[in-house]
């Protein structure tokens, strides 16, 4: 094996490690006979699975439109297509971290599937299904995109947040407010996206373009 080949391997090892810890996850899953979480996963998925028989989940504030929707052919497979999702959610994290961490450290990128699949949280919400690990990669993805400087997108993406997950109430003004910082003006407009489009599908679906911006499950909640 030439050196170039070893540097190759060296390059991708945490990579393929982590979607192998990822496939683990599914195996671990699919040949389990109970539930990893018989309360939100199920839910998640029926959402998921009937979606296309009935309109309402693609816009249900609980459900998360995004998730609902993005897993939604996975769902199609039963309930270990879900956390198929996910897995494939947490693979792709660890590779959008393990690339940016590998510019300055190629050692580091080795902690990043081990220190995210070994979490025993972000275990567990993989293999039930749950909303988690997507709003984890779009998170990833947004803050490496504001590091390179490729306001547009970052903003178009994180208009999203607010129909993937609830924490979208922290991440969402902080990236608005590091676009102001660095005066992207022209950038910003992009972060009512996400809403806009939702807006239209719920004009279209229900003929209420506030339906979906209404339907806060955690309104309320402190």
């Amino acid at each position: 094996m030439g050196d170039a080949t070893l540097a190759r391997a060296r390059d991708n090892g945490p990579i393929v490690l982590g979607f192998l810890l990822a496939a683990l996850a599914v195996w671990v899953r699919s040949i389990s006979e109970g539930l990893p979480d018989s309360g939100d996963a199920v839910t998640h998925y029926q959402f998921a699975r009937y979606v296309w028989k009935h309109a309402e989940p693609l816009l249900s504030g609980w459900g998360k439109p995004v998730f609902t929707l993005l897993a939604s052919p996975f769902a199609q497979l039963g309930l270990w297509g879900m956390a198929l999702f996910t897995a494939l959610c947490a693979a792709c994290t660890i590779w959008m971290i393990g690339s940016f961490v590998g510019r300055t450290s190629g050692t580091w990128r080795w902690f990043v599937p081990v220190a995210l699949m070994f979490a025993p949280q972000y275990a567990h919400t993989v293999m039930a299904g749950l909303t988690e690990p997507l709003f984890g990669l779009l998170s990833v993805i947004i803050v490496i995109w504001l590091m390179e400087a490729r306001w547009t997108a970052a903003l178009a993406l994180a208009s999203f947040l607010p129909y993937t997950r609830p924490e979208h109430v922290v991440l969402t003004p902080l990236v608005v407010g590091v676009a102001l910082v660095h005066k992207q003006w022209r950038a910003l407009p992009w972060v009512l996206l996400g809403t806009v489009v939702y807006a239209i599908a719920s004009t279209i679906l229900f003929h209420d373009p506030l339906k979906v911006l209404l339907d806060d499950p955690y309104t309320g909640v402190d």
